[in-house]
């Protein structure tokens, strides 16, 4: 399982310094509420993609051909609890909804870019080796 989660280290660390510059940034342009919804939105992404990842080794390791159903049904449960976490916060009217906003789409530029450079530095084989 370990081989297959090689890209979460990076990952979560590019994530951990988003957090922290995002938060800063948004402390100082909106204040406390700004701040901890960008934290949230960041935790929220970071979540996401790790427990994607884990699935999908998971699935990987039980049977390759559950990868793509498992990929899909976690896509669509994940992102069906995250619109109802977020609408039912929306209606709170809490003052951080434009920092979860901020927050989510900077973790998930920066997961994303951090993963895609990963990969293009990784040394993996494009064909199966295992199998003869």
């Amino acid at each position: 399982m370990r081989k297959r989660l090689r890209h979460l280290p990076p990952a979560l660390a590019a994530s951990a310094v988003t957090l922290v510059v995002f938060a800063v940034a948004a402390f100082l342009l909106d204040g406390l509420a700004s701040a901890a919804g960008v934290a949230v939105g960041v935790v929220i992404v970071a979540f996401s993609f790790v427990a994607s990842s884990l699935v999908l080794a998971w699935a990987d390791i039980v049977d390759r051909k559950l990868i793509l159903p498992t990929g899909l049904v976690t896509y669509v449960l994940k992102f069906t609890l995250f619109g109802v976490v977020l609408v039912v916060v929306s209606g709170t009217g809490w003052a951080g909804m434009k920092g979860i906003g901020a927050g989510l789409i900077a973790g998930t530029l920066v997961w994303a870019t951090t993963q895609a450079v990963w990969v293009y530095r990784s040394r993996i084989p494009y064909v199966d080796l295992t199998e003869s």
